[in-house]
């Protein structure tokens, strides 16, 4: 097996890496920072995808007051547009894309701009938040609709 760890904060990708060291993984997980797919390169393909999405919906007005929000917040789904725009050139074929995504999100916004890219999800785990939060947070499997029901993007 081989695992490549992307993140977009230097932080988290920093986090990663000493994880990875202090589990005696390096052998076959790399980190690199990257937004999205940027840092890949061309011709990588991979098995399965799991994209832990930024997945609270934000007007194009919001006001970031924190930069840790952009890990939570999407302005107008715009990261999950060009993920799904992306990421079929690296999923390899027959490959597993699964997504995680939490009830803080707009999940009808979320359905239409799956069914934009030819996809439907199916719920594989849930769990809520810890210290009774109501917050619901999901491992979605993404499936391809059938050519025939696919709109190009």
């Amino acid at each position: 097996a081989r695992v490549v760890a992307t993140d977009i904060s230097e932080a988290a990708v920093n986090n990663t890496r000493m994880n990875v060291e202090r589990h005696g993984v390096d052998h076959i997980v790399s980190t690199l920072q990257s937004d999205l797919f940027n840092a890949l390169k061309q011709g990588d393909q991979f098995d399965t995808i799991f994209w832990n999405s930024n997945f609270v919906f934000v007007p194009e007005d919001y006001v970031f007051d924190n930069k840790i929000l952009h890990a939570f917040c999407d302005v107008g789904y715009a990261t999950h547009h060009r993920f799904f725009k992306e990421v079929k050139k690296y999923l390899a074929p027959g490959g597993a894309l699964l997504l995680g995504f939490s009830s803080q999100g707009d999940i009808s916004a979320l359905t239409e701009l799956l069914g934009q890219y030819g996809y439907q999800y199916e719920i594989v785990a849930s769990e809520f938040g810890g210290n009774g939060s109501e917050n619901h947070f999901y491992i979605m499997k993404l499936i391809p609709l059938s050519v025939d029901h696919q709109e190009v993007i």
